[in-house]
C-alpha cells in the first residue's frame, strides 16, 4: 500500500484545519440557541440582523476551509 499524501493540505496542519472545521460546524449549529439563552438572560449583544451577518461569514469561513480540504493532488 502507498502512504504517499492525496490531499495538497496533509499530516498535522491537515488534523488542525479538521478540527477548527469540527468546532465552527458546532458554533454554528448551536448559534441561536446560546444567541436564544443571552436574549432571556439579558445578556444579548447581537441584533437579529447583526447575527445574520455574523453567521453568513462564519459560514463563508466553514465552505473555505471545506473546499481547502477537499482539494486533491
Amino acid at each position: 500500500m502507498n502512504n504517499s499524501p492525496i490531499f495538497v493540505i496533509s499530516g498535522t496542519e491537515r488534523r488542525q484545519i479538521k478540527k477548527r472545521l469540527g468546532k465552527l460546524k458546532r458554533f454554528i449549529k448551536m448559534y441561536w440557541h446560546y444567541q436564544d439563552i443571552d436574549e432571556v438572560y439579558g445578556g444579548n449583544i447581537h441584533t437579529k440582523k447583526e447575527s445574520l451577518i455574523f453567521l453568513a461569514k462564519k459560514q463563508t469561513e466553514l465552505n473555505e476551509l471545506i473546499s481547502k480540504l477537499s482539494q486533491r493532488l
